[in-house]
């Protein structure tokens, strides 16, 4: 039997936001009586609900590397066809897509070409405009959000 992994994001009265994860049988699951009772039980508002049968993509972390922590983010910025942008966040980026000040991505870097490419063949807006190219990219940290110290 399949199952699909249900992602629920929340948000409260003060703007705080939390996302969790339950599995479900996809055959024949009541997912939106779920969600309604769900919502009767919670004084957050349920902002969003995705539930498929997940895309298991495999892969390790590395250690001992200038980024290694998931409070270190790329924040890459792709164009879409209607003049909309698109947020696509990478962890523990690689320095190497990153100009010399290690703060701006680099858009020439061969991995950010495929990365572009790769987004303009799949990703939309939630409004379904297509990605048309890469806009820009910021190095950023959720060390201060997550209270970690810095380094």
């Amino acid at each position: 039997m399949t199952q699909n992994r249900t992602f629920w994001e929340w948000q409260d009265v003060a703007g705080g936001f939390l996302r969790s994860q339950t599995w479900n049988n996809n055959s024949g699951f009541a997912l939106g009586a779920l969600e309604g009772v769900l919502s009767g039980i919670s004084n957050a508002g349920l902002q969003f609900v995705t539930s498929a049968v997940p895309d298991v993509a495999i892969s390790s972390p590395t250690a001992d590397v200038t980024w290694q922590l998931t409070q270190d983010l790329a924040v890459i910025l792709f164009d879409t066809a209607s003049g909309g942008v698109v947020q696509l966040i990478v962890p523990a980026p690689h320095e190497g897509i990153f100009k010399p000040d290690t703060l701006v991505v680099d858009p020439g870097n061969a991995a950010i070409i495929a990365l572009t490419a790769a987004a303009v063949a799949s990703m939309t807006s939630v409004g379904g405009d297509a990605v048309t190219g890469f806009n820009q990219g910021v190095r950023s940290s959720r060390r201060t959000e997550q209270n970690m110290p810095p380094g």
